[in-house]
């Protein structure tokens, strides 16, 4: 019994010693970390370009259609296919939603006069529909007769790789500008 319990010690004070397959032993322990953090990189970086791409779209919206100077469907229907181009490669006619509203100041609120919409989300506009009291963003406020386009874009995130670390989340822009060559405040024909 001895001499087993000795030439056990001595097996396991080799063992101990012998570091043929530290590097393999380590690469196992570090793997599932370094794979990880590949995978949450990518996710966070992928999350980044989607809020990038969702400001730049925004502001576009609101830049192409203030600059025009009377608009007609075709026109914004046409600015609606350069956003969705421009999210690629996500899918905003499937998880997201453009909403495009003309509201003009009043001597006591701002009305929205109209709006057109792209995409299938379903998240309503937060400045209001269309003859009702207008809620412009970030304290924006209008004089009497004073017209502002305000673009709004809705996006169901769902991650790919990491969906139990990453949630899914509804990102919202939205951006603001005035008209440059007069009043926008009739509907596109």
């Amino acid at each position: 019994m001895l001499t087993w319990c000795s030439g056990l010690s001595l097996r396991l004070r080799r063992l101990w010693r012998d570091q043929a397959a530290s590097v393999s032993l380590e690469l196992a322990l570090v793997l599932p970390l370094l794979c990880a953090l590949f995978l949450s990189g990518t996710e966070y970086v992928r999350f980044a370009i989607l809020n990038q791409k969702l400001e730049r779209a925004t502001a576009m919206v609101a830049d192409m259609i203030a600059q025009s100077p009377a608009l007609t469907l075709a026109e914004i229907n046409s600015l609606f296919a350069v956003v969705d181009d421009t999210l690629q490669p996500f899918a905003l006619n499937d998880d997201g939603r453009v909403i495009v509203s003309s509201v003009t100041g009043t001597a006591t609120t701002p009305v929205v006069n109209w709006q057109e919409d792209f995409g299938h989300g379903s998240d309503a506009s937060k400045v209001g529909a269309v003859g009702a009291t207008a809620t412009l963003p970030n304290g924006l406020t209008l004089a009497d007769g004073e017209n502002v386009i305000v673009s709004e874009v809705y996006y169901e995130y769902q991650p790919i790789l990491l969906d139990d670390v990453f949630q899914d989340t509804i990102l919202y822009r939205v951006s603001a500008n005035r008209p440059r060559f007069g009043s926008l405040a009739e509907p596109p024909s």
